[in-house]
């Protein structure tokens, strides 16, 4: 009997070639899955699997969608955004370099929350706050 029963397909690191540890997922508005992994963004439309590589090539720890379905990233020692390259590929873009000095270095990036017109990025120490202009930073 199927009644009841979702329907739910379970993929293997061998599957999307990439570390076994996930650390968040979303969707994008237009159906595709973006997971934070060990190894960068995992991007699944559903029969395919890419990686995306962030700029320091590190793990990804948080990930959120405004209104818009654009995909805001927290990573280890990096945040920063994924935008479609020339031939609609996305790709990352990193906020680090709009960071202020006197932040800098910091360590993981646990939450990614979009609110209205604003992204959050949730580290130990501070919170970045991004208008999509410019990076605020607020002491916690």
């Amino acid at each position: 009997q199927e009644t009841g029963n979702p329907f739910i397909t379970n993929f293997s690191p061998k599957d999307y070639d990439a570390h076994p540890q996930n650390w968040a997922v979303v969707q994008d508005n237009r159906g595709v899955i973006y997971i934070g992994n060990n190894e960068g963004i995992l991007e699944f439309d559903g029969v395919n699997w890419r990686n995306i590589n962030v700029t320091n090539n590190t793990t990804i720890r948080s990930l959120a969608t405004n209104a818009a379905g654009q995909i805001f990233v927290g990573a280890k020692g990096e945040v920063g955004f994924l935008e479609s390259d020339q031939h609609g590929r996305m790709i990352y873009k990193s906020l680090l370099g709009d960071i202020p000095d006197k932040d800098k270095p910091f360590a993981d990036v646990w939450n990614t929350h979009s609110i209205k017109d604003k992204v959050f990025f949730y580290t130990d120490n501070v919170i970045f706050e991004w208008d999509g202009k410019r990076i605020k930073s607020i002491s916690r």
